[in-house]
């Protein structure tokens, strides 16, 4: 069993279960049986958990996982977000990410002559981070690699 919780994934890849939000409580007991998953995979939920609530449920993941099953947590991370370039991509992305959010801002900034939003990009990026979106924490690669480890996975990457 491969099992996606939280998020948006009304169409999920073949041999894929997805357990949307409002039928998975992840502060909650898993409602997968201990050893009974192959791979977990969630995308874009860690951060709207707790601090604490997130360890609880990288705990409970490993539970359900079987001998050699998988965890991916993909979740913004402050550390990767500073490390965005004020170049041709770090400008697009923060565009693709952020532009829908500032569109009073980014009026005001080419008013006075700016690249709108693009001219500091990792400004928006890291406001839409703490401000938007009901992010409840926002965790550091190295702090979720630590905690994972931690927790009891053997190969954190």
């Amino acid at each position: 069993m491969k099992v996606i919780y939280g998020g948006h994934w009304d169409n999920p890849p073949e041999g894929w279960v997805s357990i949307p939000e409002d039928e998975q409580d992840l502060t909650l007991s898993l409602k997968q049986t201990q050893d009974s998953v192959d791979c977990i995979f969630t995308e874009h939920v860690g951060e709207h958990l707790s601090m604490n609530d997130c360890i609880w449920f990288m705990r409970e993941s490993l539970k359900c996982l079987k001998k050699g099953g998988v965890f991916r947590i993909a979740m913004p991370c402050i550390d990767k977000i500073i490390q965005l370039k004020n170049d041709t991509f770090g400008k697009h992305y923060s565009d693709i990410q952020t532009k829908h959010y500032y569109p009073n801002e980014d009026s005001i900034l080419k008013e006075l002559g700016l690249e709108g939003i693009r001219e500091e990009p990792i400004a928006f990026m890291m406001d839409s981070l703490f401000k938007g979106h009901h992010h409840k924490f926002i965790w550091t690669s190295e702090l979720c690699k630590k905690v994972l480890q931690k927790v009891g996975y053997s190969e954190v990457y």
